[in-house]
């Protein structure tokens, strides 16, 4: 089922909106009236709501020049619907329009994919149900796609293309695919198929769509010692048109894959490891031409320039010895990693790899229960808290797949997220790759020289600072994405208390950050 939306919403203290205000002004106020700063060239705006009783899950998606979109879900449900709330606002901060599209009680977000000024968000229930919510910042129009859907397991990866949705699931019975088309809702899975391998044994690394065609990267167990990667292409209907073995001849096991398609040719890039582990080891690149392999070249993370940077010089200091141990007896050491990657970027004279490092986490706690002899018995428990970032590495190659160049640097997110994500948002100049990232209320931007891989600008900067005087910030968790020409947009909450008004409050907040006069 499909429904379009265009109604308009103001702000009032009316109904549910009374706690959401979007406070926007050009002048410093004494009361809760807020901030715009401007500078000559380099303005920077600022919006804040307040985070009470009424709505949450706020999200920002950037859409280029056509401003951004604040998303949002009510919290109080009426008749079994919450509201999805979608304002869309223009570069300069001024808001446009804000439509509400009614969706099922109880629903959590799945997923969301950008694409041309146009945002895509998939929610779903515990049950059966699912909504796509699809939000046109050209138009500012939404329409809502709905419909039934087994739960088989935890959709991520979301992309769109010629009117369909595609995701990756995994789940207990195994990997597959599920393609949403947008019109009717009818949503199919497409489970993974290649020779004569069970289910068990074939696992979706990644998948990528171009030119209607979804690009399947496929694991699959060919005995106790070996993996392989097969890499299958389907139509956007889900049908497998043809499947292939890209390291039929390759040793490693690749634990990350992502594509480039250039023509006919297919430039991947990812993570591999030498042993069983399905942690990386090091990086690698390679083409892929008429099914065939032209070349596939792999670097040893311990070879890359300041990768253990990030440690204490004791701790380098022993992988070093270490490494030079194995090498007096030809032998190689190898250190096991966690890396998110990001699509494969193409420059002039070759191509750049950039990946996040991280670990998972855990806490752990006790409980105490009376036994049946009068005694006490102690349990302990350990539980999952979340993935801590450590750093990233920044390479290029040449469009053979040598190493050009390749730098690495810390990074120290203030949240754990419970799932993999990408902190760092990329922005590719003519010469030159820009990297931004935040950590608490800090925004780090990174130039680097696409030639040589020098650091050209290396800056720190504090979010813009609050709206009212006396205002101090308690605790803050910001997220940072590339947005348009020379503009970020930042985006989180904080946590401010005021002893001039007497007052503490929890703010979502969005800013953009401009780095030209950075």
């Amino acid at each position: 089922m499909i429904c379009s939306f265009t109604q308009n919403h103001t702000y009032s203290n009316s109904g549910n909106l009374s706690t959401m205000k979007i406070k926007l002004t050009f002048l410093i106020a004494f009361g809760f009236l807020l901030l715009i700063r401007s500078y000559a060239q380099n303005a920077e705006l600022r919006i804040e709501l307040d985070l009470k009783n009424d709505y949450k899950d706020e999200k920002v998606y950037p859409m280029g020049e056509n401003g951004f979109l604040l998303q949002s879900f009510e919290i109080k449900a009426n008749g079994g619907l919450v509201g999805c709330r979608n304002d869309f606002y223009s570069t300069n901060f001024k808001l446009i329009k804000s439509v509400t599209v009614p969706v099922k009680e109880r629903t959590l977000y799945t997923d969301s994919f950008d694409e041309n000024g146009v945002n895509y968000t998939m929610i779903r229930n515990r049950r059966d149900y699912f909504a796509i919510v699809t939000s046109d910042a050209n138009n500012q129009e939404c329409i809502k796609t709905e419909g039934k859907l087994a739960d088989l397991g935890v959709l991520s990866e979301m992309k769109v293309s010629g009117g369909k949705a595609v995701f990756k699931c995994t789940g207990k019975r195994g990997s597959s695919l599920l393609i949403v088309e947008l019109k009717s809702g009818k949503s199919k899975y497409v489970p993974v198929k290649v020779e004569k391998f069970t289910s068990k044994a074939l696992s979706v690394l990644d998948f990528q769509v171009f030119d209607e065609e979804i690009l399947v990267f496929i694991n699959a167990i060919t005995d106790k010692i070996k993996e392989d990667l097969y890499i299958a292409i389907l139509d956007l209907e889900g049908r497998q048109k043809e499947v292939f073995n890209v390291t039929k001849t390759v040793k490693e096991k690749l634990i990350t894959a992502a594509a480039t398609k250039i023509q006919n040719r297919y430039v991947i890039t990812g993570t591999y490891s030498k042993t069983r582990s399905d942690k990386s080891q090091g990086v690698f690149i390679g083409e892929i031409e008429n099914k065939k392999l032209n070349f596939m070249k792999f670097y040893n993370f311990l070879e890359l320039k300041n990768f253990t940077g990030y440690l204490s010089q004791k701790k380098q200091d022993r992988i070093e010895r270490k490494k030079n141990s194995k090498a007096e007896k030809g032998e190689e050491l190898l250190m096991n990693y966690s890396i998110v990657t990001h699509p494969l970027i193409e420059c002039a004279d070759g191509y750049i790899f950039l990946g996040e490092a991280f670990y998972p986490t855990y806490t752990t706690y006790t409980t105490q229960m009376a036994t049946g002899t009068g005694g006490v018995s102690t349990q302990v428990h350990t539980v999952f808290d979340g993935y801590q970032y450590t750093h990233a590495t920044l390479a290029k190659f040449d469009r053979s797949g040598n190493l050009i160049w390749d730098n690495t640097f810390a990074m120290w997110p203030i949240y754990k997220p419970f799932r993999i994500k990408k902190f760092i948002s990329f922005r590719q100049g003519q010469e030159t790759a820009e990297l931004a990232f935040s950590e608490r209320n800090i925004i780090w931007y990174k130039v680097f020289n696409q030639n040589d891989g020098w650091i050209i600008r290396d800056n720190s900067k504090e979010i813009i600072e609050t709206d009212l005087e006396g205002d101090k910030v308690r605790r803050s968790f910001s997220n940072i994405d590339y947005w348009y020409d020379n503009n970020f947009i930042a985006y989180g909450i904080q946590s401010i208390s005021n002893k001039e008004v007497k007052r503490s409050r929890k703010v979502f907040f969005v800013n953009n950050i401009s780095f030209s006069n950075f």
